[in-house]
């Protein structure tokens, strides 16, 4: 993960999160070439009556606000650089070009940044999401962003500790120096125009799940998962970008669902061969039976430019 690494932009962040400074090192030199979400995983290990429980929290809650600061930097710098383009806008504009005017779109993510919001939006004026459930709401596009997204906030119950009036970057402190003991709504989600610890007048958490190795918990409204299993009844063509199939949390919800259609076809686009067939194994354990399996090689940029893309929509078919 990228965002753990050094340069002046990032060090900018860090520099007004101070309880993320004693964490960095673990998360940036990591040891038995253990991956970011191992080393978070252990890091969230500590029991509750062990005397160091209370500045992990902190830590913890400081790697959200983190990475909701981080993402929100580099997507825009990118977005900036690159005058809006991106490959979601235009695997987009394919999905419209091939599908059938009635063919549902569900478009699942467990990324926490807004391209896909941002690619939807150029393509259809009326897709503002401005409230949780417009994610949801459309039957023609339906975005589920499972582990939460930079820009939604758990909005933080009354505390007389924490003055609004201070600003975001005190918020922010005062809700870590508080991670122990402070209360937020986790089953409520604002959908904020930009990430702030401050909006409308309340205090926010970061509705961002921790990237941890056994992720366990969706970081979206409960009400959303009935629709979602819903929605994937079904479905014929699913395409994995990106995707290393290892949620379990949403494999056991998703893989009873999709083996019910015997013509289920699976496209997983990967750097390589070998990243290809882990995706393909990790979605094996986990029970799928696909009747097909492809794979399209050479990563997201390469599946847009070529004609990869057009060989995948032309199967037709409704499209997760």
């Amino acid at each position: 993960m990228i965002f753990f690494k050094t340069g002046p932009s990032f060090a900018d962040i860090t520099k007004k999160l101070r309880r993320l400074v004693s964490i960095l090192p673990a998360l940036r030199s990591r040891t038995g070439n253990r991956s970011v979400e191992e080393v978070l995983e252990e890091l969230r290990s500590l029991q509750k009556d062990h005397p160091y429980w209370s500045r992990r929290q902190r830590e913890l809650v400081s790697i959200r606000f983190y990475l909701q600061q981080a993402i929100w930097w580099a997507e825009n710098a990118m977005v900036g650089h690159a005058a809006g383009v991106s490959n979601y806008v235009t695997l987009i504009g394919y999905v419209e070009e091939f599908r059938r005017s009635n063919e549902p779109v569900i478009l699942i993510s467990f990324n926490y940044d807004t391209l896909i919001e941002r690619a939807l939006f150029s393509h259809f004026d009326e897709f503002s999401f401005k409230d949780i459930q417009d994610y949801v709401r459309r039957p023609t596009y339906k975005l589920f962003k499972l582990h939460g997204s930079v820009n939604w906030g758990h909005p933080v119950e009354d505390d007389p500790r924490i003055d609004i009036a201070k600003g975001p970057e005190q918020v922010t402190n005062a809700i870590i120096e508080l991670a122990d003991s402070i209360r937020f709504q986790s089953d409520s989600f604002v959908v904020m125009e930009k990430p702030s610890a401050v909006c409308r007048g309340y205090a926010y958490v970061p509705a961002i799940s921790i990237p941890v190795q056994t992720k366990s918990d969706f970081s979206c409204p409960q009400d959303w998962l009935p629709p979602l299993e819903q929605s994937l009844e079904g479905v014929t063509n699913v395409l994995v970008i990106g995707w290393r199939g290892s949620e379990e949390h949403f494999l056991n919800k998703a893989v009873p669902v999709l083996n019910k259609n015997a013509e289920l076809a699976v496209s997983v686009v990967s750097d390589s061969a070998e990243s290809a067939q882990d995706t393909h194994e990790r979605l094996r354990n986990s029970g799928l039976r696909p009747a097909r399996s492809y794979d399209y090689l050479g990563g997201f940029t390469n599946f847009i430019v070529s004609d990869d893309v057009k060989i995948f929509l032309r199967r037709g078919g409704n499209v997760v």
